[in-house]
């Protein structure tokens, strides 16, 4: 049995308990507006897949590019204000995910994130990310995984291709876990 990448095992506590909030970027520029918050001090996160890139025919090279374009995600202990002053000083355009009943950020716990990154892992190669649509599309039920590295975790379990994915929608992404069903439990 193989052993899974480190960022498969239970995420470790953190003692920064500021909100995550989701930012849509437009025009493809996550690694701009990632690189905006960087210098200034404000932890971002972007999905990332590895692609495999040819050059000149001759040798192939992994690298790490954006799962799915215009997310990223940031972690800032900052008020709504403070946090849209410093949104605004940005050239690049882009918009806090807000709830749905009012113009109030959207937060993310800690718990939630923890949750994303351990499902956006890019060594784990059974992920697929899709559209919200496409996801909330596919036809499940809600279960929670009770078995593996992602015990715990709440989504739909969807048949597609004679495989199961365990299907978890965040803002305006998906991602489909190749996963047993038997490591499911029907909520």
């Amino acid at each position: 049995m193989t052993e899974l990448p480190s960022l498969h095992k239970a995420p470790k506590e953190q003692t920064n308990t500021a909100p995550w909030y989701a930012i849509k970027t437009f025009n493809c520029k996550e690694l701009d507006v990632k690189t905006f918050f960087t210098d200034r001090n404000i932890e971002s996160f972007i999905p990332m897949v590895y692609s495999n890139v040819d050059h000149k025919k001759e040798k192939v090279n992994r690298h790490l590019v954006p799962a799915i374009h215009n997310l990223i995600f940031i972690q800032s202990a900052l008020n709504q204000k403070q946090l849209a002053s410093i949104i605004a000083k940005c050239q690049l355009p882009m918009s806090v995910y807000t709830k749905a009943e009012s113009n109030e950020y959207s937060p993310i716990t800690e718990k939630e994130m923890a949750e994303i990154r351990l499902l956006c892992d890019p060594d784990y190669e059974l992920a697929r990310f899709v559209s919200r649509e496409q996801a909330e599309a596919k036809i499940g039920k809600q279960v929670k995984v009770v078995k593996g590295p992602f015990a715990g975790i709440t989504g739909k379990l969807a048949r597609y291709k004679d495989e199961y994915f365990f299907i978890k929608t965040v803002f305006s992404m998906g991602v489909m876990i190749r996963i047993s069903r038997w490591y499911c439990e029907v909520l």
